[in-house]
């Protein structure tokens, strides 16, 4: 019920969602890994009632790309240091990873899926691939195939999505809700509002929603958003067309992955988290 508010130019970096499809139950018992904030809300209580009370966890992970497939591994890691600080056994946890798909991180190469298959394995986390989750009970998540499952909690770390807003207001948006800009990350319907990072979509450079473009964006929309003010041409955004993953393990290390370059290290973790921090 608030008046509209008028401005010369507006720029909106909202970031994404992970992709929620209509599945009963979700909204009251499941927890999506964006807006990180309310994530990390979540898992602060988790881990601070964990410490006060060591027993039997189970949690479901529902999304096998970098995202899933990374969360799983630190959570795990972070979770059994808990339970062992306490004098508990490992084994007090359960964690369990859905993907619709037959392979893991698809957007990575063989190797990378190869080994990241094999690591979730060996660290005893549950892999349902070909699984669609249907719905979500108190304590229990089910596919499509029937499959049922005993859990305490259930995160969601599927595809990016984008609220329905953007679209209502007129923006022009592609089909997945995103507004699309130009060159230089200006709406190409309403030239007065700029966007970048996920919640943005390039016509004329189709990239994944990863970090690494919202990250870079940010120098050429600050110099843009200077420009329009000055009365400057604005300038255009290249974005790379292959970019560095690194993925953390969860125990100190990291894979590269570079198309169809990659390897594990200890000193690609430092160097990730050492460009996490400074992020």
């Amino acid at each position: 019920n608030r008046p509209p508010v008028a401005f010369d130019w507006v720029s909106i970096d909202i970031g994404s969602t992970p992709k929620m499809p209509i599945v009963t139950g979700a909204a009251e018992h499941s927890i999506a890994a964006k807006p990180v904030q309310h994530l990390l809300s979540w898992w602060n209580r988790l881990t601070d009632s964990l410490r006060q009370n060591p027993e039997t966890l189970a949690i479901s992970i529902v999304g096998g790309g970098t995202g899933g497939v990374e969360l799983a591994l630190n959570m795990q890691h972070r979770l059994h240091d808990i339970l062992q600080k306490a004098g508990q056994s490992k084994d007090l946890l359960t964690l369990h990873l859905f993907h619709t798909g037959t392979d893991l991180m698809p957007r990575h190469n063989a190797w990378v899926r190869h080994h990241f298959y094999n690591l979730l394995t060996q660290r005893g986390i549950y892999l349902h691939l070909s699984e669609t989750v249907c719905e979500i009970k108190q304590g229990t998540i089910v596919s499509e195939s029937g499959l049922e499952i005993l859990c305490d909690a259930t995160v969601w770390v599927t595809q990016a999505s984008a609220p329905s807003w953007l679209s209502k207001a007129g923006l022009a948006v592609d089909k997945q809700g995103f507004i699309l800009v130009n060159d230089s990350l200006q709406s190409v319907s309403h030239p007065q509002v700029f966007a970048a990072g996920d919640i943005a979509t390039m016509v004329n450079y189709a990239r994944p929603k990863a970090g690494v473009f919202a990250v870079r964006q940010g120098k050429p929309l600050f110099k843009n958003l200077q420009n329009i003010i000055l009365d400057q041409p604005l300038q255009p955004y290249y974005p790379q067309k292959n970019y560095l993953s690194l993925i953390g393990t969860g125990d100190g290390s990291a894979v590269a992955s570079y198309g169809a370059v990659s390897w594990n290290s200890a000193l690609l973790w430092r160097m990730k988290d050492r460009i996490d921090r400074t992020f």
